[in-house]
C-alpha cells in the first residue's frame, strides 16, 4: 500500500537573503511532494528577521526571545490547523493559502475598519460609514488581495 504524503511545515531563517537591517528574514516553509513554498512572517509592524547567530536552526526559533517565539508559535499552530482541516481533500498550495490567509482579514483588518466606522458613527459623521457599508463586499475582496500581496513571498 502506498504511503500518503502529507504536507509539512517548518519555520526557517533564509540566510541567503538579507534585509535592509542586515538580518535574514524568517519564513514559514510549506513542503508537499518535494516542492516548497516560503511565506514571509510578519511581526507587529515589520517582517520577522534575525541574525544567524541568534537563531536556533534545529528548533526553528529565536534564541532567548520569548516574545518573538510566541509569534512563531501562532503562525505554526495556524498552519498545522489548516493542514489538519485539509486532510481529507486533495491538498494543493492554493488550497492551503486560501484557508491560511482567509481569516487574516476577518481577524485583523475588518474589525479594525468596523471600529473606525463605529467611532465615526458616534461622532455623527455618517458619510464614510455608509460608503463602506454599501461597498463592504468589494472592500473585503480588496483587503484579501492586499493581504496576499503583502503577506506572501513565494520562492
Amino acid at each position: 500500500m502506498a504511503r500518503i504524503k502529507k504536507p509539512t511545515i517548518k519555520i526557517v531563517l533564509r540566510k541567503g537573503k538579507t534585509l535592509a537591517n542586515g538580518k535574514s528574514p524568517v519564513f514559514l516553509r510549506l513542503t508537499f511532494n518535494r516542492k516548497a513554498k516560503y511565506y514571509v512572517l510578519k511581526g507587529e509592524q515589520e517582517t520577522l528577521s534575525c541574525e544567524a547567530k541568534k537563531w536556533n536552526e534545529e528548533l526553528g526559533r529565536y534564541n532567548r526571545n520569548k516574545e518573538l517565539n510566541l509569534f512563531l508559535d501562532r503562525y505554526e499552530f495556524r498552519a498545522n490547523q489548516v493542514i489538519r482541516n485539509l486532510e481529507n481533500t486533495d491538498f494543493t498550495f492554493q488550497s492551503f493559502e486560501e484557508k491560511y490567509f482567509k481569516d487574516y482579514d476577518d481577524a485583523r483588518v475588518i474589525p479594525f475598519i468596523n471600529s473606525i466606522i463605529e467611532k465615526l458613527t458616534t461622532k455623527k459623521n455618517m458619510a464614510l460609514p455608509m460608503f463602506i457599508e454599501i461597498h463592504e463586499i468589494e472592500f473585503r475582496n480588496l483587503v484579501q488581495k492586499l493581504v496576499f500581496r503583502t503577506s506572501i513571498i513565494i520562492s
